[in-house]
């Protein structure tokens, strides 16, 4: 696969098709424990149930980490492509 990066009016001549990546299901799963920390402490904060032994706000946080992490790790990944040149002009405009 090609390295180099294209100069504007130059046409492509090849479009880049980054690799498989694992922050999709990174993300869809942070996604999952902040949902599910979320309804557990909002549950809690009603007094609904009794707040021993809570577990929401922790798992919340958690999960809120979790998603700043996986926001991170793939902005970072698709900075790294940018900057290596491995996206064509059709790409780079719609940063």
């Amino acid at each position: 696969m090609a390295s180099h990066s294209i100069k504007p009016g130059e046409a492509p001549t090849h479009y880049y098709v980054p690799a498989q990546s694992v922050w999709p299901i990174f993300t869809a799963i942070a996604l999952f424990i902040l949902a599910v920390g979320g309804a557990n402490y909002i549950h809690q904060s009603t007094n609904v149930v009794s707040s021993e032994g809570s577990w929401g706000q922790i798992v919340f946080i958690l999960g809120l980490f979790a998603i700043f992490a996986c926001m991170w790790g793939w902005f970072r990944e698709t900075i790294i492509e940018s900057l290596k040149g491995m996206n064509s002009n059709q790409l780079s405009v719609s940063y």
